[in-house]
């Protein structure tokens, strides 16, 4: 609606420079704050548009899944889904950590490699969406029995 109102300002603004009868200081004055209005318009249209920390939690994003495929040599092609439980703010940016660890059959596992990466990643409100990625373990073998992969979220921009 903003913007539909700065076009508007703009044809207004045609209108007393070059169609209008008014002396040249009325005509400086109406067109100096027509600008002025059309240019506090758009920064107030842009103003929610930037994405911010702390719009919401990382605690309100759950990783639905993670697929890891073994590529080349020391390479993994990594798929990440994502869920947004938030209701009133989009995803723009994630900051998350793959991790890989080998478990051994009592349940304690130790941590082979880990990587973190800072992505734009645009997930709307109630709504789930994947990324795939080629990321590089260099200590894991694709070979190593019980090897288990998990996902952490440390970090999210959103707007409302």
């Amino acid at each position: 609606m903003i913007r539909v109102v700065i076009v508007v300002l703009v044809l207004v603004l045609i209108w007393i420079l070059f169609l209008s009868n008014f002396p040249k200081r009325t005509r400086i004055i109406l067109a100096s704050a027509t600008v002025l209005v059309a240019l506090l318009g758009a920064w107030f249209d842009g103003l929610g548009q930037n994405p911010k920390t702390g719009v919401i939690d990382p605690s309100e994003l759950t990783v639905c899944g993670l697929e890891v495929a073994h590529t080349y040599r020391t390479n993994f092609d990594v798929t990440l889904c994502v869920k947004n439980t938030a209701t009133q703010a989009d995803v723009t940016r994630l900051r998350y950590t793959i991790i890989a660890e080998q478990c051994d059959d009592s349940g304690a596992c130790e941590q082979l490699a880990q990587a973190t990466r800072d992505t734009l990643f645009a997930i709307q409100a109630n709504t789930q969406t994947s990324k795939t990625q080629n990321l590089d373990f260099k200590p894991v073998d694709a070979s190593v029995a019980n090897l288990t992969w998990r996902a952490t979220i440390d970090g999210v921009k959103a707007t409302q």
